[in-house]
């Protein structure tokens, strides 16, 4: 197979930037890793930035070997924009073009934090009671605090807040409008240990790695000051089993089909204090860096970093009925 490696690296190469391009892009380090994972299978690869000379790279790459023997291993986040984790994966699409990882339509949804909510409360997945705000007069009268305060649309824990009173929400909530231009979602401060589950497949291969864990502080949350600060630990595989893992991973198996998400994707909750796994969000581009929560899953599954990478591929092309 002829496998077109795509990422983001010039974000410049667009025809005009309007605003701040995203923060989220793998190094060409992790990039060239990936690519060498998938060539030491005897696959051809190449790699593009997914920019305004993709399209004209993919035209190229595809003339040469054949709409059925290429396949795009996706690692693009987008340059700009909303649903901007659905860029490349609307362009494949459109041009007939395989790849891995979710398609347009469960990126869009998964980006979008409030939408991932709706849909885990229309499915019964538990998750903390929240409200949208773009201005001060849409912040509710009662509030218990503390609060989280969150971008509508980001990941990586950008633009993420624990908030403790009124105060600290208007600061939050200001800094979310004026850095990230969008609007902000604020939602329950759940007390607990924190989870990630981890799935790979579709259908009904769609398998769950080990439950992880990320400690932090009592009263605090993983943010990127926090990783800094303290450089919480990751156990992996996390101490949580029997009943409650497999609740975890049977709610994010269903999530997962509910949002419409292919291949592979993480999934981020705390367990609240009366022992219920609340959902916190999901990441449809889980990142697939040797030091990521993602691989720790994978590892803890028995899978080295080359076997979680090829997983990922031999998934998608099974999906498209091409024999890995």
């Amino acid at each position: 197979m002829n496998v077109a490696v795509i990422y983001n690296e010039d974000l410049k190469k667009v025809f005009k930037l309007r605003g701040k391009p995203t923060k989220e892009r793998y190094s060409r380090e992790v990039v060239e890793r990936i690519a060498q994972a998938i060539s030491s299978e005897g696959h051809r690869v190449e790699i593009f930035d997914a920019n305004l000379e993709l399209f004209e790279s993919l035209r190229k790459f595809v003339e040469r070997h054949g709409v059925d023997n290429v396949i795009v291993f996706n690692l693009s986040y987008g340059i700009q924009g909303e649903s901007r984790y659905s860029h490349v994966p609307a362009l494949l699409e459109m041009l007939g073009v395989m790849y891995t990882g979710s398609g347009p339509f469960g990126h869009a949804i998964a980006l979008d934090k409030v939408s991932t909510k709706l849909v885990f409360k229309e499915y019964g997945v538990p998750t903390p009671d929240f409200f949208v705000a773009s201005s001060f007069g849409e912040i509710p009268e009662g509030l218990k605090f503390p609060l989280i305060v969150k971008p509508r649309m980001e990941a990586q824990s950008l633009g993420i807040s624990l908030v403790r009173s009124r105060e600290e929400l208007e600061k939050a909530l200001s800094h979310v409008w004026e850095e990230f231009r969008q609007e902000a979602l604020v939602e329950e401060f759940i007390r607990g240990p924190e989870y990630e589950v981890s799935l790979v497949g579709n259908g009904e291969e769609l398998r769950a790695f080990p439950v992880t864990g990320i400690y932090v502080e009592p009263e605090d949350i993983y943010t990127r000051e926090a990783k800094l600060r303290y450089h919480p630990k990751q156990f992996c595989p996390a101490a949580v089993k029997g009943e409650l893992a497999e609740r975890m991973v049977e709610l994010s198996k269903r999530a997962f089909r509910a949002l419409r998400l292919r291949d592979y994707a993480r999934f981020d909750l705390r367990l609240g204090e009366d022992g219920t796994p609340y959902f916190l969000e999901v990441n449809s581009m889980a990142s697939l860096g040797p030091t990521g929560s993602f691989f720790c899953a994978a590892r803890a599954a028995g899978l080295s970093y080359e076997g979680m990478v090829l997983e990922i591929l031999h998934t998608a092309l099974r999906r498209y009925g091409v024999d890995a």
